[in-house]
């Protein structure tokens, strides 16, 4: 535990740091408070490319997948 409590401290360090030296570089402030459901959504409007079932032309072909398919619209029940 005191491994895995050192190593989000360093995480959220290096965030922080990175964080407040782009606000410099750039001139601008990068919100803190990041709006997951908008983030989420956006997510679900992407679609993966994937290698499909070659037919018998040999061809390799790529389908698309839409995220909605692969990602969840909900968090799930936590695991105790």
């Amino acid at each position: 535990m005191k491994k895995l409590y050192h190593q989000i401290g360093n995480l959220c360090t290096t965030y922080d740091t990175t964080r407040r030296d782009d606000e410099r570089t750039v001139g601008v402030e990068v919100p803190v408070n990041i709006d997951t459901a908008h983030a989420a959504k956006t997510l679900m409007d992407c679609v993966f490319i994937a290698p499909a079932v070659e037919d018998k032309s040999g061809e390799k072909m790529t389908q698309t997948i839409p995220a909605s398919n692969d990602l969840l619209d909900t968090l799930p029940d936590p695991v105790e």
